[in-house]
């Protein structure tokens, strides 16, 4: 375990704008959740780790499988069932305000200044108006990319947080108020980041963040493109149209691009004022699919 204390919000907001990464003057050092381990595609198999300053700074992590369970409780983890986390969802999923997604790419060593800028401008909106503030931000918990941003300045915001990482990525995670850990390897979670919120903004985003904008797009939710950098011809901004769902969702207005900071105020109304026209009225069917993935687990 190291010694070293997690950085501080102003840290890892600085850290991670430079280099894609909140840890980079703290490094991550996780160690070995006992001999549990998962198969990888290509690495083989591979043990479960895990930093114990991210599972003390972590609020809940809900679990299914006991052996995960047991090796979470021994590093003094707080680890819930998981129709614990079902009942936190459709207790957000039937409250007055809306449930925000974030996705997008999740890789450090990359200049997220415009990144960082436009988060803090949406954040800044959100807050400023209780009836705009989401009740509960969904991500995949990682500690790099915009996914470490969203972390990051969900914390100094105060807006509560859920993350949904696979084991592969417990050993990557950062903290949240509240962690599942579905799946194995990161592929799994793209349903559950997608199906559960009411509006996803998805900043860049390559093939994992187009799947998660598709489930979400599948439930009625809103998805809002925030392409406010240069992401090249891969990005969703350039390849949206090529796909069936995205392409009907915009000509419906429920897929919305945004292209500069300054829009973000109007892109927020538009995708609120879609999301309370078109999506709220799905929430039932959402909380259904999200409960039962998470109890067959």
């Amino acid at each position: 375990m190291s010694n070293e204390v997690l950085p501080t919000v102003a840290e890892a907001y600085i850290s991670l704008c430079k280099q894609g990464d909140q840890f980079t003057n703290t490094p991550l050092a996780a160690t070995p959740l006992g001999a549990l381990t998962y198969e990888h595609p290509e690495d083989g198999t591979r043990l479960v780790a895990a930093d114990d300053r991210v599972l003390a700074a972590t609020g809940r992590l809900y679990v299914a499988n006991e052996g995960l369970n047991q090796a979470l409780r021994s590093r003094n983890a707080n680890v819930a069932p998981m129709g614990e986390a079902a009942r936190l969802i459709e207790q957000h999923l039937t409250g007055d305000r809306m449930v925000w997604g974030t996705v997008g790419y999740a890789s450090g060593g990359f200049d997220l200044t415009i990144e960082g800028e436009g988060m803090q401008r949406l954040y800044e909106y959100a807050v400023a108006d209780d009836r705009r503030r989401p009740s509960l931000l969904v991500d995949g918990g990682s500690s790099v990319g915009v996914l470490g941003l969203n972390g990051v300045l969900a914390k100094k915001y105060g807006i509560p947080t859920l993350g949904f990482t696979p084991v592969q990525g417990i050993a990557k995670m950062a903290p949240r108020d509240h962690v599942v850990v579905w799946g194995d390897l990161y592929p799994a979670r793209q349903i559950l980041v997608g199906s559960t919120p009411d509006i996803v903004f998805c900043w860049g985003g390559g093939p994992g963040a187009q799947m998660e904008c598709i489930y979400a797009l599948k439930k009625r939710s809103v998805v809002v493109l925030m392409s406010l950098g240069d992401y090249g011809s891969e990005a969703l901004l350039h390849t949206y149209q090529s796909v069936r769902v995205m392409r009907r969702a915009a000509k419906k207005g429920r897929l919305i691009i945004c292209e500069t900071v300054d829009d973000i105020p109007a892109r927020v109304d538009a995708a609120m004022k879609m999301c309370a026209r078109k999506s709220l009225a799905r929430r039932p069917a959402r909380i259904r699919t999200v409960r039962k993935l998470l109890l067959s687990a």
